[in-house]
């Protein structure tokens, strides 16, 4: 057990219903793209892309850098 704020313990809470089962990651039919978005105190990091694996990679860096020891990355 580690001690840890609220926010740092919802970093690790259940994923929402989401088509592709990537955290942080879904598909945008109007963008025809897929889009990234994470949330860190009060503000929004959204990145698109047209490739997955490079916005899965580009969505570990960030949660690494954002929020460090508890980023929740997924074991894809």
């Amino acid at each position: 057990l580690r001690i840890c704020s609220v926010s740092e313990n919802n970093m690790n809470s259940k994923m929402k219903n989401n088509k592709l089962g990537i955290r942080t990651i879904f598909y945008s039919e109007k963008d025809k793209c897929y889009v990234c978005k994470i949330k860190k105190d009060g503000k929004t990091y959204t990145k698109y892309s047209k490739d997955l694996e490079f916005l899965i990679q580009w969505r570990n860096e960030k949660l690494k850098e954002l929020h460090g020891e508890f980023a929740y990355i997924d074991k894809d």
